[in-house]
């Protein structure tokens, strides 16, 4: 992480409401709303709730939202995120926690996605179609 860091929440404290750095920031307590930074970095005692947008992020913590990274993300071993992450490149070590939808490209650039569709057949019951989430889409 090249960018200076010049903004911490540190361990023992809580932050409510979204987060507009500069710069690096750094994340060892508790943070309530989305994040927009140069660099992100969560510790493995960090917890975010909200959205992450960045060009590069490193997270050992807790992260419940979508991330967004330009350019990198990398999800350390003892890392939770719960969230879709859009980047150019990942780096996942071992022991991460992840559930979520991960899209990546040249520039991270997020696309429309079109609704994945699986079509069922149940016993006796003509075939339907259910959207990614599990649920029952009308056939037009």
């Amino acid at each position: 992480m090249e960018d200076k860091l010049n903004t911490i929440v540190g361990q023992e404290s809580s932050f409510k409401g979204d987060f507009k750095v500069a710069g690096g920031l750094r994340v060892d307590g508790k943070l309530k709303g989305n994040v927009e930074a140069a660099s992100v970095f969560i510790g493995e005692k960090g917890e975010v709730e909200g959205d992450i947008n960045t060009v590069t992020a490193v997270i050992g913590g807790k992260v419940r939202g979508n991330v967004m990274a330009k350019e990198s993300l990398e999800l350390q071993k003892k890392a939770v995120l719960i969230g879709d992450v859009v980047t150019k490149s990942i780096m996942i070590e071992k022991g991460v926690v992840f559930e979520g939808y991960c899209e990546m490209g040249v520039g991270g650039e997020k696309k429309r996605r079109q609704k994945q569709r699986t079509k069922l057949t149940v016993e006796g019951k003509p075939e339907v179609e259910v959207d990614q989430h599990g649920e029952e889409e009308e056939n037009n």
